[in-house]
């Protein structure tokens, strides 16, 4: 490669230049390569003329003579652009490729042709073709440099000493170079001037460093080193070439597109060397005051890339105080804040339609901002003696208040985090500006989400401009809130007896005001979510977090503190108890308030006020009576009611869980007047058992009371119901399929579906049901009423929440429950087998095949998902509650009938274990709930098997480890065969659906729901693989409260789940074909969770040749298949290192992983022998690692961001010359690889490797 027409390096050909039998076989010319060019870019072309075009190009990129080609073509400037821009990529192809088979002679000639390239650029060439130029002056730096390529600094220097055209190119080459070293994975394992197997990039950062820091700096810095000048150019160094180009252009002025765009070239240069450049260097070239001038000049594009490097100087951790004082320390004095308080002064930004450039700025400028907050927060210690911090607080305060919210957010996150920090938290400014925070906390922790649509409030149309969507905004808001109740916490606790009753009087005065503002709530007039609500549930969720402070504050208490304090503690609690009492007398119509003040009186009376019984009475008596109108004519009003009715049923078990002590020197009256409520009230089941389960809850718990008269009052609770699961004539209708739909009335559902043809009814929602039909929905939430199943879970959660084992509560516990539960077992088993059993299409024999569509609509779940669904999910039960009565309705309640029964007997099962009173140790039982629970399983939607596994994984951890052997064996592998069976099988369908990232709007909500429940399904069963196999996994029964002593036995317990597994072949075997399943699941996340678990256990496998075999054959293909996909970018290291792993631990044990190594197109014997070779002279995993990337490279999938840089095209199959009859055969396999890709018309790429497996 002489840049004259002489022979090409040597072994780039692929053999087709030695074979003239076929015409495309044939050494390619530059007349040919242009005149293909011209077929395809013709539209007078065919397509099978074009087709024939673009093989033969293909074949003209694995000629030898392939870059000299692309040199001539490029450097052609009377070539149009199109054939110099695939000359370029003729030269791109070999470098990339083709570097390692080119000598020393061959490699000069290229890196010459590509700085003559980038010299001869010209302002009339397309911009893609200079990029195209300093890609390719990347792509040869990567390769040899500084080893071979010394020069490569002087070269640059020289390109930029040019004209401004090519100093503008110089710093494209640099910003490039600088992005692939610093921000991306390299894959080249070529040492050049270095280690064999040391990784290149460590080169590169040094070079890089080299090159861009001053000569006198790097001295100073690294005085041992040696070769510091050798590969540079002068002692100014690039970061003082960019700052005084920079300086420069902002003292000329930006006075057109063209100057702008090249002051954009050098700010954005100067911006990538700010997250690794040396501090001193930074402080050397005056990095900070040059990004600052062009911070305030008046271009807003300049502006934006000078914040954005300073926000990635100032996110830099600096490990040297000094350094940090020099750099960020300028940035706290007085005169410069207020120039930053001016700056933010100038900026107006209209919430109805932004300038986007300005707004940009503001939020690059609060993000910097609030990065100059957290760092106050994290080096208060080392701040400059000229910081002005009461000046600082002011101006992050002044960017908290922002009406954009995510203007506000970064900057509210680091005035939070301040508040937390020892020292700081108590600066006068902090105490000066209490106030304000709590008022400012008031007005932003209204629920934005729900203001009426036509609202003009301007942070709620500051969201709208920021998201795109309602789930972001919710996603966003929630984030928000919890920022925003922080900073309260951490004023109450700092300061409890002046912050908290200040908002206490403020939520009075509001309050009271608003009373009289407004005109009286009825049903008839009430809408949800008024401005009177939202504003009140703003308030009271300020003093939600003020309780949790002070909880915090009285928890944490210093022991020596604590006697300063009972006075005003006691003062204050006094006051705080009687400010509850006058809550409690306001006569709130609206259902969502009353629901709001139960939560917080029941909350403030079982924890600051637990010790004032009275308050407790009064609020139990609140919660008691509090009855408003039901089923009136406003369905909004409606619902409020039955929510605030579930609070006020919670709320009670919350009372008699905290406070049983308490309730029971009254539970003669409570009982009365629970009596009377239940007498005088038409309340549902649903009530009821709340109302028994309390008084239940206080017997069980209280220890004021005799164990038999105790005993006595639970058998009580209990005998109707055990009575019920002993009916013979339940046992009867459970014993088969058709005797539980009967039971149900769920076999007159089938026959009512079919009477109406359901199939041929489009829109469910707007179709109205018949008295039939809704006398048939009634009937079926009638039938759930009269079983055993709700009043069981009731009973049992009670009983097993927050139950201490061993106490005297579990000891009475397992008295009552010991003995019922073999009875309750056997048909509570059968009622969950049947609801799983009703999901299986197999048993709907009955119904006619097309309504089959239908039964599996009914069964479809609606629901509400945060991040997918579209509208809140107080419109999506608006939705629901609007279509009761229609089909959809209806389908809702059939539906609803076996979701319920099927979750209460996973209620059930979760007590049954978390008690474990005749339950893991019940010989019979791991059979008949293995069946129950998994037998039909598959048949749930993904939804609903995210539900089943989460029980599961509940079940499983309350197991004591000796009965493990007994009740895991079968209910771990028969979990697994259902998870692997549900989860791939629905990849696959997804996948082969097409359903994976469509684009298609008017389905993309479905499929993103569809694809999202499938996503969360996957990551619940990849999590409880990773718990089980956990090395530091606690065993049952430890807790935090353990004694040193104790803590160190159970240490020694750690792993014995994992150890359990792993001795279990039953077990693995279902378990490592997920794991190997999931390793190709389009779910980047769950893929890397899944590499981590095998790389913690291959290690057991070496001395058990059958599992060792199955990792080595189908764990190592299916590795190597994802790190072929593109979707896997992002975990490509960890499958690098996970592949290699395998490799290393089991190659002195089979020669399976060396085989398929080399059935991978690209990688030959020889390539093989060098990897393996370097590989045994290396301990270093990510050494190791960075071998395996390099061997594998040709074949790695590659970011969609990528795909415009670089096209990867085929692999060529190479091999050493003396081995010609194994070239000649992978030659051939290759072809007809080629051939059956091309048949598409494109460079083919690796989409499957699994196919090219025998």
């Amino acid at each position: 490669m002489d840049g004259t027409g002489g022979t090409g390096p040597h072994g780039l050909s692929n053999g087709a230049g030695t074979n003239g039998d076929t015409p495309h076989q044939s050494t390619p010319s530059v007349q040919q390569i242009i005149a293909a060019l011209e077929v395809i870019h013709s539209p007078q072309s065919s397509n099978a003329h074009r087709k024939s075009a673009g093989e033969f190009l293909e074949t003209a990129k694995a000629d030898s003579k392939a870059p000299l080609h692309g040199y001539t073509l490029a450097s052609d400037a009377s070539q149009v652009p199109a054939v110099r821009h695939f000359g370029l990529g003729l030269l791109g192809h070999g470098i990339r490729y083709n570097w390692l088979d080119y000598g020393s002679e061959e490699s000069v000639a290229i890196r010459e042709w590509v700085v003559l390239l980038a010299k001869h650029v010209a302002s009339t060439d397309p911009s893609y073709l200079r990029n195209k130029v300093a890609q390719l002056w990347v792509e040869v730096a990567k390769k040899s440099w500084p080893g071979d390529w010394r020069n490569m600094d002087y070269n640059l220097v020289e390109l930029w000493n040019m004209d401004l055209l090519r100093r503008e190119l110089a710093m494209y080459i640099l910003e490039s170079l600088i992005d692939e070293v610093f921000n991306r994975e390299e894959y080249t394992t070529a040492a050049v001037g270095g280690i064999a197997g040391e990784p290149k990039t460590s080169n590169l950062h040094k070079a890089c460093v080299d090159v861009v820091t001053p000569y006198r700096v790097l001295a100073e810095s690294y005085p041992q080193r040696e070769n510091k000048v050798e590969i540079r150019c002068g002692e100014e160094g690039w970061l003082g070439r960019l700052v005084g180009q920079l300086v420069e252009c902002l003292n000329g002025g930006i006075v057109d597109a063209k100057v702008e765009g090249f002051a954009v070239q050098v700010l954005s240069t100067l911006r990538s060397c700010m997250a690794w450049a040396i501090p001193k260097a930074i402080i050397q070239a005056g990095v900070v005051d040059s990004l600052g001038r062009a911070m305030m000049c008046g271009n807003a594009q300049l502006r934006v890339i000078a914040i954005e490097a300073l926000n990635m100087l100032f996110q830099r951790e600096f490990l040297d105080d000094d350094d940090f004082r020099a750099i960020v320390g300028p940035l706290y004095r007085t005169a410069t804040i207020r120039e930053l308080r001016n700056i933010l002064a100038g900026i107006k930004v209209d919430a109805d339609g932004p300038d986007e450039d300005v707004y940009l700025f503001l939020k690059r400028f609060a993000e910097m901002v609030s990065h100059l907050g957290t760092t106050v927060e994290e080096r208060y210690s080392s701040m400059p003696p000229d910081a002005d911090l009461s000046e600082f607080l002011l101006l992050l305060f002044e960017f908290a208040k922002q009406e954009s919210l995510t203007v506000s957010q970064h900057n509210v996150n680091a005035f939070a985090r301040i508040l937390r920090k020892e020292g700081i938290r108590d600066h006068q400014t902090i105490h000066a500006l209490a106030p304000q925070l709590v008022q400012f906390c008031d007005e932003r922790l209204i629920r934005y989400e729900s203001l009426p649509t036509d609202s003009q409030n301007p942070s709620y149309l500051f969201l709208f401009e920021d998201f795109e969507t309602m789930p972001e905004r919710h996603a966003f808001l929630g984030n928000y809130r919890r920022y925003i109740s922080s900073i309260i916490d951490s004023l109450v606790r700092r300061r409890p007896f002046e912050v908290f009753p200040f908002i206490l009087q403020n939520l009075d005065a509001a309050i009271s005001q608003m009373l009289k503002d407004m005109p009286p709530i009825t049903p008839e007039n009430y809408i949800k979510n008024s401005d009177f609500f939202l504003k009140t549930d703003a308030k009271f969720t300020v003093v939600d977090a003020a309780l949790k402070g002070y909880i915090r504050w009285f928890t944490t208490l210093p022991q020596e503190s604590i006697r300063e304090t009972q006075e005003p503690q006691a003062a204050f609690e006094n006051n705080l108890g009687q400010w509850c009492e006058r809550l409690l007398m306001i006569d709130f119509q609206d259902p969502l308030i009353k629901k709001k003040v139960v939560q917080l009186v029941v909350a403030l009376s079982t924890t600051a006020l637990e010790t004032q019984s009275g308050l407790m009475l009064k609020a139990l008596e609140y919660v008691l009576l509090t009855r408003l109108p039901e089923n009136t004519q406003n369905g909004s009003y409606n619902e409020a009611v039955k929510d605030l009715q579930g609070t006020c049923i919670s709320e009670l078990q919350r009372l008699a869980l905290k406070m049983p002590d308490n309730l029971i020197q009254v539970y003669g009256q409570l009982q009365m007047k629970i009596d009377e409520i239940m007498t005088t009230q038409q309340l549902d089941d649903r009530h009821r058992l709340a109302y028994r389960t309390f008084l239940y809850s206080i017997i069980l718990r209280t220890k004021h009371i005799e164990d038999a008269p105790r005993i006595q009052t639970l058998e009580g609770h209990l005998a109707p119901v055990v009575q019920v699961w002993c009916q013979q004539e339940l046992t009867e209708m459970l014993s088969s399929f058709e005797g539980f739909c009967k039971m149900m009335m769920l076999d007159q559902v089938e026959q009512y579906l079919h009477s109406r043809k359901a199939h041929l009814i489009r829109d469910w929602s707007s179709h109205e049901l018949d008295q039939e039909g809704q006398a048939l929905q009634a009937q079926l939430t009638e039938k759930y009423n009269v079983l055993p199943l709700r009043a069981t879970k009731g009973y049992l959660a009670i009983t097993a929440d927050k139950i201490k084992k061993p106490s005297a509560t579990y000891e009475i516990a397992c008295h009552v429950w010991r003995d019922k539960i073999n009875l309750i077992l056997p048909n509570l088993l059968k009622f969950l087998g049947h609801a799983h059993a009703f999901h299986n299409p197999k048993n709907w024999g009955n119904l006619p095949v097309e309504l089959h569509p239908v039964m599996q609509r009914v069964l479809t779940d609606r629901f509400w998902q945060s991040g997918i669904s579209s509208g809140s999910r107080d419109e999506f039960y608006e939705n629901v509650s609007k279509t009761r009565l229609t089909m959809e309705g209806f389908a809702s309640s059939i539906r609803g009938t076996v979701r319920t029964i099927r979750e209460t007997c996973y209620s059930i099962l979760w007590a049954l274990g978390k008690l474990d009173i005749g339950f893991y140790d019940y010989a019979e039982l791991p059979g008949p709930l293995t069946i129950a629970m998994f037998g039909d399983a598959d048949s749930l939607s993904s939804h609903q098997m995210t539900t089943l596994i989460n029980i599961s994984r509940v079940i499983l951890d309350e197991c004591p480890g000796q009965y493990r052997q007994h009740f895991l064996t079968p209910f771990l592998s028969s979990l697994f065969l259902q998870v692997d069976k549900k989860v791939i099988g629905e990849w696959t369908r997804l996948v082969n659906a097409g359903l994976i990232a469509t684009t298609e709007e008017d389905k993309l909500a479905v499929e993103m729901k569809e694809e999202s429940v499938l996503r969360q399904l996957t990551y619940t069963a990849v999590l409880v693989v990773a718990q089980l196999l956990d090395p530091g996994r606690l065993e049952p029964g430890a807790n935090e409260s353990q004694d040193a002593s104790q803590a160190s036995v159970n240490a020694k317990k750690e792993g014995q789940m994992r150890e359990f597994i792993l001795s279990s072949n039953v077990i693995l075997e279902p378990l490592i074909l997920f794991c190997t399943h999931v390793l190709g699941t389009r779910d980047s996340r769950c893929c890397g969770i899944i590499i981590r678990v095998f790389r913690s256990i291959i290690d057991e496998f070496v001395q058990r040749p059958e599992l060792r075999e199955f990792i080595c054959r189908e764990v190592f293909m299916a590795a190597i298949n994802s790190f072929n996909d593109d979707y896997f970018v992002e975990v490509q290291k960890d499958l690098a290192g996970l592949i290699v792993q395998i490799y290393t631990l089991y190659s002195p044990y089979t020669d399976h992983p060396r085989h398929l190594l080399l059935k991978i197109p690209g990688v030959t014997e020889r390539k093989v022998e060098t990897f393996h070779r370097r590989l045994m002279s290396s301990s270093n995993i990510r050494v190791q690692r960075t071998l395996m990337l390099d061997l594998l490279s040709d074949v790695r999938g590659v970011a969609i961001s990528e795909k415009g840089k670089v096209v990867i095209p085929k692999a060529k199959e190479k091999a050493e010359r003396e081995r010609e009859r194994e070239k000649e055969k992978e030659r051939e396999r290759r072809l007809v690889v080629e051939r059956e890709a091309m048949q598409g018309g494109r460079t083919p790429e690796y989409g499957g490797l699994a196919d090219m497996f025998s």
